[in-house]
């Protein structure tokens, strides 16, 4: 993620080039087998972090937190990835709509604002222009939905609530 695509991009060479470093002693605490990373190498849009995030958490069935949207749209179509990772897989969208429903929209706006130029959607939805927050991020986190089905996504509970009172 920091040696090539989005994340790169939008932090610019001379900050991911700094922050490889520190990553790199970062060890992941869980891992996976070839059974299950194997399958995901040959994906040219999930990078092989994503590949190892992923694996390590269909796996060991544990959760994983990803705004690689584009790695996504192809993990849908691993069948054996999409139903061991159903419901594991949590956005920043989803944890920032949760966020503004228990900490109010105003505060979560507050905190988010100084990284906001950094995410397209970050930067839309907690615009002072906005006046709905979570409005917007309910609509990029739907329209995510829709596009990575049939792989599910985690769900932010007071979503869940709103749906089925």
């Amino acid at each position: 993620m920091l040696r090539k695509g989005d994340l790169r991009e939008r932090l610019g060479e001379d900050a991911s080039d700094s922050l490889i470093p520190q990553v790199d002693n970062i060890a992941l605490a869980v891992t996976s087998g070839d059974e299950w990373l194997e399958p995901l190498r040959a994906i040219k849009s999930i990078d092989a972090g994503e590949a190892q995030l992923f694996a390590a958490a269909a796996e060991s069935r544990v959760m994983v937190l990803t705004g690689d949207k584009r790695a996504l749209e192809q993990l849908k179509n691993v069948p054996r990835h999409t139903s061991a990772l159903s419901g594991r897989i949590v956005t920043p969208e989803g944890i920032l709509y949760e966020m503004c429903a228990q900490l109010g929209e105003e505060r979560v706006r507050e905190r988010v604002r100084p990284v906001a130029h950094i995410d397209t959607v970050f930067g839309i939805c907690f615009s002072d222009a906005n006046p709905s927050p979570m409005e917007c991020l309910r609509s990029y986190y739907d329209d995510l939905v829709a596009n990575v089905a049939p792989l599910e996504l985690w769900q932010p509970p007071s979503l869940v609530s709103e749906r089925n009172p």
